[in-house]
């Protein structure tokens, strides 16, 4: 009884589900809008994660410091760095190994081995790298730096100018989309849940006079409104199929780039990685926007006694 009761419910939802019409293109429409925003941005922010470390890399910053400097100024330079919460790491770089590591990255090309010699035994002075847990607060030691320029000891940081145009850009762009995505991913979201609420509805009032009837002969309130919220379900499950079938192809045909400006490698096993989660998340959140609609419109327009 209990099987033949269910079939019953999924054949009147499917029913339903079919006869809305244009509305019915309407919701799924708009669902699926809602999904692959939600499953675009899911994506961005995992690859913003993912490529986190890099963007990171990209923010460091090179401080030089003058010839002749003792150890003993540059460790007190080091030291006070340190200071600040937000310098993750500092790696210092002799005079000595930075020509070493040149001689070894260029020693199949001549000419740019000469032109060192040529530079005398200060052409690539003791350095320090500075890397930072947020780049977008890097100017936080830009006054140390100020103060031990004054007193001679360290040369202008790389990171300045058309560097640190391009990172703040990359940071400002992470921060924005996680934002942008929220936003517009509860818009679409609501908008869905409204134009699902109003379908309902109006297959609520469409079928009164079945109701009537079916609560005459005392059908369980469960079993009249079973159909209507496996309608609402319908609408979030093929909502998501529809945005995966379009989803998936494009990120297939933009990965190079993806994987260009996110600097990872395999991007393709990054994703397949990762899709599963996006797929479960679309299906949950879907069928719940679907079912949640459904029963809101049950709650205010099917009187049951």
């Amino acid at each position: 009884m209990a099987a033949v009761s269910f079939i019953r419910i999924v054949k009147s939802g499917f029913t339903s589900f079919i006869r809305n019409g244009w509305l019915t293109v309407a919701a799924i429409g708009m669902m699926v809008i809602t999904l692959m925003i939600i499953s675009f941005f899911a994506i961005i922010s995992l690859l913003i994660s993912e490529g986190s470390d890099v963007v990171k890399n990209k923010a460091d910053m090179s401080i030089y410091f003058k010839p002749g400097i003792t150890t003993e100024l540059i460790t007190e330079f080091i030291n006070e760095l340190k200071e600040d919460n937000n310098v993750t790491k500092i790696k210092f770089t002799s005079s000595e190994d930075a020509i070493k590591d040149y001689r070894e990255m260029y020693k199949y090309r001549p000419k740019l081995l000469e032109a060192l010699e040529n530079s005398g035994a200060n052409a690539l002075p003791s350095s320090i790298q500075v890397d930072f847990e947020d780049p977008s607060k890097q100017d936080q030691i830009s006054g140390k730096i100020e103060e031990y320029k004054v007193k001679g000891v360290v040369d202008h940081p790389s990171y300045e100018g058309q560097k640190k145009v391009v990172v703040d850009k990359i940071v400002k762009i992470a921060v924005f989309t996680k934002k942008a995505g929220w936003i517009l991913a509860t818009v679409f979201a609501f908008i869905s849940l409204i134009i699902i609420f109003n379908t309902v509805r109006l297959a609520i009032f469409a079928r009164k006079e079945e109701i009537e009837i079916m609560q005459l002969v005392g059908a369980a309130n469960w079993y009249i409104k079973g159909p209507f919220v496996f309608e609402g379900a319908i609408y979030g499950i093929i909502g998501t199929i529809v945005s995966i079938a379009i989803m998936y192809p494009l990120f297939s045909v933009f990965a190079p780039s993806l994987s260009q400006f996110f600097g990872i490698t395999n991007i393709f096993n990054f994703l397949r990685l990762n899709l599963w989660s996006v797929i479960l998340a679309e299906f949950a959140l879907g069928t719940a926007i679907g079912v949640l609609s459904s029963l809101f419109a049950i709650r205010k327009h099917l009187k049951l006694g």
